[in-house]
Parts: C-alpha cells; sequence; structure tokens
C-alpha cells in the first residue's frame, strides 16, 4: 500500500506492507514539492491585485465587494520591451494540474484552454513597456464577476526571453 503525504513544502511516499504482525514500512521517501505558482520575477515582471502577493504554492487571491474599488498595480525595470497581460474568467491552473512551464522554469498559471482568454496586445504585439517602472490601473466592477490574469515582459536576460509575473485572482461579489 502506498500512501502520498504533503506537508507544506514537502512531500512523502510511504510504502505499507501489512501482515500477521502489522504494518511494516518498506519504503520512505521524501523531497520537495516542485513550484505550483509563478512568483513576481522581481523588477523584470510583477503584477497585483491591490498588493495582494502569492507564493510557490498558494496563489494571489484578491476578493473585493461589488463596486469596491481596486487598484491593479504592474512593475517592469524593462522599459521599451514587449509586454502583455493575458486575461480570463477560468481560475488559476497550479502546475501540478497541467499549466505550461518553460524551459527556464517559469509557470503560465492561466488557463491556456479557457474559451474566455484574451490579450490585451494581441501577444506582445502593442507598445513597449512604459519607461515609468510602476503603473498602477484603478478600477471597480458594477457586477459580480471573477478574473485572472498574468503578466509577460520580453526579458533578454532570461533563457527563456521573457519574464512571467505571478498569476492574479480578483473575485469581485
Amino acid at each position: 500500500h502506498v500512501r502520498t503525504f504533503t506537508n507544506g513544502t514537502q512531500r512523502y511516499i510511504v510504502t505499507e506492507m501489512y501482515g500477521p504482525g502489522g504494518c511494516y514500512i518498506v519504503d520512505f521517501t521524501g523531497g520537495q514539492v516542485p513550484p505550483q505558482y509563478q512568483t513576481n520575477s522581481g523588477f523584470q515582471a510583477s503584477l497585483n491585485v491591490n498588493g495582494v502577493v502569492g507564493s510557490q504554492y498558494a496563489p494571489a487571491i484578491t476578493n473585493l465587494g461589488i463596486g469596491m474599488p481596486g487598484n491593479l498595480n504592474m512593475l517592469s525595470f524593462n522599459a521599451g520591451q514587449a509586454w502583455d497581460i493575458g486575461a480570463g474568467a477560468a481560475p488559476l491552473i497550479p502546475a501540478s494540474a497541467g499549466a505550461l512551464t518553460s524551459s527556464d522554469g517559469q509557470i503560465v498559471n492561466l488557463d491556456l484552454a479557457d474559451p474566455t482568454l484574451s490579450l490585451w496586445f494581441n501577444f506582445l504585439q502593442g507598445p513597449g513597456y512604459p519607461a515609468a517602472p510602476i503603473v498602477s490601473l484603478p478600477f471597480s466592477f458594477a457586477a459580480a464577476t471573477s478574473i485572472s490574469a498574468q503578466m509577460v515582459v520580453v526579458s533578454p536576460s532570461n533563457a527563456s526571453g521573457i519574464a512571467l509575473s505571478q498569476a492574479v485572482r480578483l473575485i469581485v461579489q
């Protein structure tokens, strides 16, 4: 019998055998749980809603009441580089559920099969990132909604050529 236990960032796999004398542990292995969510890429690509920041194991989820003000905050020192934001209605996907992972380990936590998924600039076809590294866009919603979003900025210093922000989930109810 094999059991898997997860304790925070550690995962343990225990192989047990049952016999006349009870249960015997035959094998016990442990190790790091791989990251599940992309975190902000420092000064290359950062995104948050009202300052909420997730971790490698917990998504950045912001809850707001209908009509309440919020701020979409972006940061990148890659001024002039192509950038984009993908947004859709589907919940965020962890790596263990099939999220796309780049060659350099960055994670796209948006559901790429979401029919509502759209890109602000038709996948990096818009203007370069502004000269001001911090951009804050105020918003409010008059009706209940849920939106997931993630930012990408071209970053020649990364092996994949891009930097991803954390994915954010906004729930308005």
